[in-house]
């Protein structure tokens, strides 16, 4: 009988050391478990935040794209009234070799932006030349032309 309640008794102990250490198991994961949780929450907090700054980023680029399509459309205009007026006028502009190059270069600059926000915004690409892109690339090309054609006649304004 003694034996029987020591084997008892050391079997009560090893059920404790067992139970005990399954609390401290499952206090250990509970721990790991929320401390996990908070982490998610952080890292979804500031992907959330990065999502909106991302969105409030590629709202001001596509409102830039705007108002870039409607500065090229006027400068457009500009140019057209401008062509008219020489027509009319049949007279030359005068404007020197290098300004040309510079008014080129400009056209240029604008082109690769705007196609660089349509590819940054994938926008898509509705016709042949929807932005103007490409028109203003070969007017580029053309004043470029006559820029090279004007510094080699050694341009004078009085020449005209």
């Amino acid at each position: 009988l003694s034996r029987l309640s020591q084997h008892v008794h050391e079997l009560t102990k090893q059920h404790d050391i067992t139970s005990r250490q399954s609390i401290l198991t499952q206090d250990r994961d509970s721990m790991v478990l929320k401390r996990l949780k908070l982490d998610l929450g952080r890292y979804t907090e500031e992907v959330r935040n990065e999502v909106r700054g991302v969105k409030d980023k590629s709202e001001g680029v596509v409102q830039e794209v705007g108002s870039l399509k409607a500065d090229v459309a006027r400068l457009a205009k500009e140019v057209r009234k401008v062509a008219q007026l020489a027509e009319k006028e049949q007279g030359y502009v005068r404007i020197s070799p290098r300004m040309l190059e510079e008014i080129a270069s400009s056209f240029v600059d604008i082109a690769a932006f705007v196609e660089e926000m349509e590819t940054m915004e994938g926008l898509e690409r509705r016709g042949l030349d929807p932005r103007g892109i490409e028109k203003m690339r070969r007017l580029a090309m053309n004043l470029h032309a006559v820029a090279q054609a004007s510094a080699e006649v050694k341009w004078n304004p009085l020449n005209v």
